[in-house]
């Protein structure tokens, strides 16, 4: 198990796992239609799975601060939010999320936009 993790008791933030990276798929291609813009059209399970890899990598390195956000109560993949593209020297981020798209509209996104601040506001100290 992860020891990074944030909940609010609805909503548990982690990084992913390689074992997330079929749940992370199904989740991603269910969304196809509103996150396509972002996403390849013929997005992959090597995707997934490299996404996870170059999640792991940039949490070493302090360029990536990424979490899965799942159902805290049932661990169900709501969809992905964090911190990339991190540039100390300069004290900025990229930020990002998405939600499934059965999930959407539910206040999922509304607890992680916390946690990012707070993330953030340590990392790019």
């Amino acid at each position: 198990m992860n020891k990074m993790q944030l909940t609010d008791g609805k909503i548990l933030l982690r990084p992913a796992e390689m074992k997330d990276a079929k749940k992370m798929f199904g989740a991603v291609r269910e969304s196809m239609n509103e996150i396509g813009a972002w996403t390849p059209w013929n997005y992959s399970l090597g995707e997934s799975k490299n996404w996870i890899k170059t999640c792991k990598k940039g949490r070493k390195n302090g360029t990536i601060y990424d979490f899965v956000i799942t159902d805290a109560r049932d661990g169900t993949i709501l969809g992905d939010c964090g911190l990339n593209d991190i540039r100390k020297s300069d004290k900025t981020a990229n930020l990002g999320y998405w939600v499934r798209t059965s999930r959407t509209k539910q206040g999922v996104c509304t607890p992680p936009r916390y946690y990012w601040a707070i993330s953030a506001s340590k990392n790019l100290s």
